[in-house]
This record gives structure tokens, C-alpha cells and sequence, in this order.
């Protein structure tokens, strides 16, 4: 099988950010704020650089004219000043300034950044095969509070909270809501080039695509417009955003776990311990972060049973009827062929053992 790909925080970045307990920008793209119209010159420039990772100093923050702000240790800044005006009481200055896209005019340009690796040990590249088909590009989405509910963060992307609305090109543009997972009909895509870096044995390749800024009127005043559907059908449901969480951070990892070791093996000539032994240390290392994330998982969506997990709550006080409510009470998990036998032998690994990995590995 194939190992999956992921978009990942540009790789001149992860020192700083994988070792954070937010493992949020990791796994997100960044966004890099330019002061003048050479950029790309400016970006290439530091990219071949014997420190690419002062990229941290370009990630764009919330700023206004009179107090610009660019990068990592502007946002550390900006992070304690509004503790320490909550701390004071200082209601009125306990906010950052909202995020605005200014214009080329006043010499700014945002471009989405990101690297696209294979979800295996080391993370290598992926190479994209445009002979297959493969084309890499970026969208811009509206967000919106759901109806019903207000003071909603618009700046945290919740999809319990906010609904999204892709960006159409049919006749003059406009905003039509997304109900599933992936693009929508007609949905624009803008482009993202590829840069390369590095030196020999450890080159690695950074995506990035322009913000267009410019066209911000137009994304303003665009109109709220109905997707056709095929076949005159309504749309599908919306994915649960909880299933859709749990198999990008707990399952999928865990199976293309599996198939790399298995393929690992049958690469190698013969058995060599030294080498086999190498490779089981990263994959020690890489079950340990798979079961940090279970754990950030079940403390963020089944609260309940994390607290049984992790002792605090004996078994028998667990309420069970929420439960029922989500059609949970008889899950059905399709597990691949090659891991169903590994699954037998761990499923009855004591809760113990679990807990003491994710303390090790946190």
C-alpha cells in the first residue's frame, strides 16, 4: 500500500514546533508575511541559507499599521502582553488586534506555506507525480458561526461551531456552504510552487502559494450561491468531524505503521539485526507519539472514558447513555488485513501499559 500524505508546517520549522505540546501548527501550513515585492528572491535566498529555520522570523501575526508585528517571537510577545493586561484587569487590551490581509499597495504579501511528506518514519518528501495527475494547490474558505450560536472564535477552526464556504468561479463568483470532506464542485484552487533547499542528502522540498489580497472586494462582496448537485440530489451529509479526527491522528498512522515494517522486512536481502534493530527504534518512537495523540484524543472528545483510563474514575461510575445518543454503543471499526492479527495480540494490552507509555513519550 501506498504510505499517505500529509501537509505539514514547512520543514525549516519542526525543531521548534513538533516538541511543542500544540502539536496544532506542526501539523498546519504557515503563513509567511513578505515587506516587499521581491519575496520570492527573499524567500529563495534564505532557504539556501546556512539557517532556514530563521523562517520562524516571517510567520505572519496580527498587526496594524502603527505597531507592525512579524513572526514567532513577535506572537510570544503579543501572547504575554495580553496575559499580563488580563492579569491586571485590563479588560479593554486583554485581546490581540484581529488578523487583516493589507494590501501589495502598503508593501505586504502573505504566502501559504506548507511540506508535503509521506506519514512514515522520517517524514521523507513526497514526490509529486504530475504524470499521474497530481497537482498541488491551496483554497481560501469563509467561515461562519452556525445559526443559533454567537461569540463564536472565528480564528479557530471548529466544525462543531463554524460552517465553511468554498469559494466558487461559476459566473461571477461567489460563496456556496461545504457539507463534506473534500472540495466542492467548481470550487476555485490556486496554485503552489515548489522550491528546493538544502544540500545533498538532505534536500528537502517547500510548497508555497500566494495569498491573493488583492482580490479582497471581490471575496467581500461575493454572494452566497446554491452547488449543484448531480442529479438533482440534496447533498450528502456532513462527515463527523470526531471519526474524520480519529482515523487521520490514531488510525491511519497506526496502519501505515504496520505496512512500513512489513515492507522494511521484505526489502533487506536477509535478516540483519543491526539494521532491523535501528529500524524498530523508530518505530517504538512513532507508536509512542500514535498513542500520545490517542490520548489527546480521548481527553478531547470521550472526557469520561480518559478518566476511567487513567484511574480517576472507577469503571462502574461511567455513564454509558451518551453512548447511545451517538450510535457508539456498537462500534464497527474495518481493520486491514495485515493488522487484524496484530490487533488480536494487543487488545488486551492491561490500560497500564498504555498509560505509562503516554507519560513516557509526553
Amino acid at each position: 500500500m501506498s504510505p499517505r500524505v500529509q501537509w505539514l508546517t514547512p520543514s525549516p520549522l519542526w525543531n521548534e514546533l513538533a516538541g511543542k505540546t500544540d502539536k496544532g501548527p506542526f501539523r498546519s501550513p504557515a503563513l509567511l508575511r513578505f515587506a516587499t515585492d521581491q519575496f520570492m528572491p527573499e524567500l529563495q535566498s534564505l532557504l539556501a541559507s546556512k539557517t532556514p529555520q530563521n523562517l520562524r522570523n516571517y510567520i505572519a501575526q496580527p498587526e496594524t499599521w502603527q505597531d507592525p508585528a512579524v513572526g514567532l517571537e513577535a506572537a510570544s510577545l503579543l501572547s504575554a502582553a495580553v496575559s499580563s493586561s488580563a492579569a491586571s484587569g485590563k479588560n479593554q487590551a486583554a485581546s490581540p488586534p484581529p488578523f487583516k490581509f493589507f494590501q501589495p499597495v502598503h508593501l505586504r504579501f502573505y504566502l501559504v506555506s506548507a511540506s508535503l511528506v509521506c506519514r512514515i518514519p522520517g517524514l521523507p518528501d513526497h514526490q509529486v507525480q504530475t504524470n499521474r495527475g497530481e497537482r498541488t494547490s491551496f483554497v481560501l474558505r469563509r467561515l461562519r458561526a452556525k445559526t443559533g450560536l454567537s461569540g463564536v472564535d472565528l480564528s479557530v477552526f471548529n466544525p462543531l461551531m463554524v460552517d465553511e464556504y468554498a469559494w466558487l468561479t461559476s459566473g461571477n463568483g461567489g460563496w456556496s456552504k461545504v457539507t463534506g470532506g473534500g472540495l466542492a464542485d467548481g470550487e476555485e484552487k490556486l496554485p503552489m510552487s515548489a522550491l528546493q533547499f538544502g544540500t545533498n542528502g538532505s534536500r528537502r522540498r517547500l510548497f508555497t502559494g500566494l495569498i491573493p489580497a488583492s482580490r479582497r472586494q471581490a471575496y467581500v462582496a461575493g454572494r452566497e450561491i446554491q452547488a449543484a448537485t448531480q442529479g438533482g440530489g440534496q447533498n450528502p451529509p456532513a462527515d463527523d468531524p470526531r471519526k474524520i479526527d480519529f482515523q487521520r491522528r490514531v488510525l491511519d498512522p497506526w496502519v501505515e505503521l504496520v505496512d512500513y515494517i512489513n515492507s522494511f522486512k521484505n526489502s533487506i536481502p536477509a535478516p540483519q539485526q543491526t539494521v532491523l534493530d535501528q529500524a524498530y527504534i523508530g518505530i517504538a518512537q512513532a507508536s509512542a507519539l500514535i498513542l500520545v495523540d490517542f490520548a489527546n484524543y480521548l481527553q478531547q472528545n470521550l472526557p469520561d472514558v480518559w478518566k476511567v483510563l487513567n484511574g480517576s474514575v472507577h469503571v462502574d461510575n461511567l455513564n454509558t447513555s451518551w453512548m447511545k445518543s451517538a450510535r457508539l454503543h456498537r462500534p464497527r471499526c474495518v481493520f486491514p488485513r495485515k493488522i487484524r492479527r496484530t490487533r488480536r495480540a494487543t487488545i488486551g494490552t492491561p490500560c497500564a501499559a498504555f498509560m505509562s507509555s503516554h507519560s513516557a513519550a509526553r
